[in-house]
C-alpha cells in the first residue's frame, strides 16, 4: 500500500480561521530525481525560512511562507496543535523524520498563511 500524506487529527483544513493545519509524511535518504514511493516529504529540508508552499485543498489554492525550520525529538509533541502561533491568521505546519529516513528525530517546517 503506497503511503500519502496525512492530515493531522484534529487539527483544522486550510480553510479555518486561526486554525493550523498539520500535515506529516516519511522521507527517505535517498533521492534520485523524483517522489520516493512513500515518502512524500523527503526534500521539505530543502526548505527555508520565506519559501512559499502552495496547497491545493477543494477547489481552492492557499499560500503559505516559510517561518521557520526545526528539528524536535519525538517525544516533543507540543508541536502538534490545531491552534495557529500566529496571531489573527492561520498556519501550516509540516513534518518529516530527520535526518532523511531516521526516526531519531522530527523536522518541522512552521509556515503562515499569505492573507488572502
Amino acid at each position: 500500500m503506497e503511503e500519502k500524506i496525512a492530515h493531522g487529527k484534529g487539527t483544522p483544513t486550510p480553510a479555518i480561521p486561526g486554525g493550523n493545519t498539520y500535515l506529516f509524511a516519511h522521507s527517505k535518504n535517498e533521492y534520485n530525481g523524483s517522489t520516493p514511493e512513500g515518502a512524500w516529504f523527503t526534500r521539505i529540508d530543502e526548505l527555508n525560512e520565506g519559501d512559499l508552499i502552495y496547497i491545493h485543498y477543494h477547489s481552492k489554492d492557499y499560500t503559505y511562507v516559510v517561518r521557520d525550520t526545526f528539528t524536535v525529538t519525538p517525544e516533543k509533541t507540543n508541536v502538534y496543535t490545531a491552534t495557529s502561533p500566529f496571531e489573527y491568521n492561520r498556519s501550516l505546519t509540516l513534518q518529516t523524520c530527520y535526518p532523511r529516513g531516521d526516526i531519531s528525530g522530527r523536522l518541522i517546517v512552521l509556515a503562515e498563511a499569505l492573507t488572502e
